[in-house]
């Protein structure tokens, strides 16, 4: 009896840890034009179409979508729950949590995106390169500025708000990473940061009336392009995983298909450049 019973539980936490490593289950957060979350899941983000490629390739999973903020994702990541999402940057400390996989997308790095009424007052915080100070301008009282929890920032610009501390000019937009740019058309903040292909997704999904246009000055300090890469929980659940992710996005060859939808978004003036940079940096090129 007691060797039937030991056999039913065993049975039991096999089957447990197969279902397991079975399912892959997304967290997707409202993040456009990246992820999306409006409708069925995946969305039609740049992010999410490659999570469908990925999905179409790999049938040994069973793909499950939850929408949930970044710091749900990240709370659940602590917890060791087997979890992934699908566009992250690699940041100081996440490592000890995540296990990411080859990048995913190549961007241009986070702006300064900035109402046009403004541009005069922040004259003295550009160097002769065009590119902002966000120290000085993160320093000056009379600008207001929105930054959201958990979201990654570039490193010159997480340097700053580490350095600053939370003035009263700095408020949190909590959770939702869209509530910035809401906040910036209706005039509640003068400015934000985030990547100009968040400004073109915007722009084309409410117009760029010129009593709302908004500007993206690049940063000093910051490298003109970062890459983003899909995490998952580091445990030996997340190594297969990652294994797997890893295969298909070095099939999906040296420009990725939903490339085309990050140029899609970029601004018109950057597109010749963007294309120059991924040509020469080859970032989906590595082995």
């Amino acid at each position: 009896m007691y060797a039937r019973a030991l056999g039913c539980c065993l049975l039991f936490a096999v089957s447990g840890v197969s279902a397991q490593s079975n399912s892959l289950r997304w967290l997707v957060n409202d993040f456009p034009p990246y992820t999306d979350v409006s409708g069925q899941l995946p969305g039609s983000g740049i992010a999410d179409d490659a999570v469908r490629y990925l999905q179409a390739r790999m049938p040994q999973y069973h793909h499950e979508f939850e929408v949930a903020s970044f710091a749900r994702v990240f709370g659940l990541m602590e917890l060791g729950e087997p979890v992934c999402h699908p566009t992250t940057l690699k940041l100081p400390g996440r490592d000890q949590l995540m296990l990411f996989s080859r990048p995913i997308l190549f961007l241009q790095s986070q702006q300064v995106l900035i109402r046009k009424e403004q541009l005069k007052r922040i004259k003295s915080y550009l160097n002769e390169q065009g590119q902002i100070n966000v120290r000085l301008l993160l320093n000056d009282p009379g600008l207001i500025t929105t930054v959201s929890e958990r979201r990654g920032y570039s490193p010159a610009i997480s340097a700053a708000l580490q350095e600053i501390g939370s003035p009263p000019q700095i408020l949190k937009s909590g959770v939702n990473f869209s509530a910035p740019y809401q906040q910036l058309r209706a005039g509640w903040i003068d400015y934000l940061f985030a990547y100009p292909t968040e400004l073109g997704w915007y722009n084309r999904l409410h117009g760029d009336g010129s009593d709302t246009a908004i500007h993206g000055i690049p940063i000093v300090g910051d490298q003109p392009y970062t890459l983003t890469y899909i995490a998952c929980t580091r445990s030996a659940w997340g190594e297969q995983v990652i294994r797997d992710i890893d295969l298909q996005l070095k099939l999906a060859g040296t420009r990725p298909p939903w490339t085309d939808r990050v140029v899609e978004f970029t601004p018109s003036e950057d597109r010749s450049r963007y294309e120059d940079a991924l040509t020469r940096s080859k970032p989906f090129a590595q082995q």
